[in-house]
């Protein structure tokens, strides 16, 4: 048995973000654990070539999930589809707190928006 303790985070005004792959736990799910009250905190556009499904456990945060624009909420669950571009971001001032779930034993990014954006096939 492997038992993962998140109980420890992020104080009132900080962010907290910490990914586990799932084949560190033997397992083909990987997570992200994240928190902030940062109004209009998330990451770039990107996508995953598996599905990624937000579990929403406090606040709200605007999505975008291909074409659709969504204001999750707490106690909603969203899915990105494989290949769905997608991205969010927090609306304060209340706490976003979600575990990202990314149905994948390593988490793998295309980020297609930032720094990190893949263009014209060079990172």
């Amino acid at each position: 048995m492997t038992i993962l303790d998140t109980r420890t985070g992020a104080g009132p005004l900080e962010m907290f973000q910490a990914s586990v792959n799932g084949l560190e736990l033997g397992t083909g799910v990987s997570f992200i654990f994240s928190s902030s009250d940062e109004d209009g905190s998330g990451p770039y556009l990107h996508l995953h070539h598996y599905d990624e499904i937000f579990v929403i456990r406090g606040g709200r945060a605007r999505f975008v999930l291909g074409e659709q624009v969504v204001i999750g909420e707490a106690g909603m669950i969203l899915v990105a589809p494989a290949e769905t571009p997608h991205r969010f971001e927090v609306i304060g001032p209340e706490r976003y707190v979600a575990t990202h779930v990314h149905v994948t034993a390593t988490i793998s990014t295309v980020w297609l928006d930032g720094p990190q954006a893949v263009h014209g096939g060079k990172a």
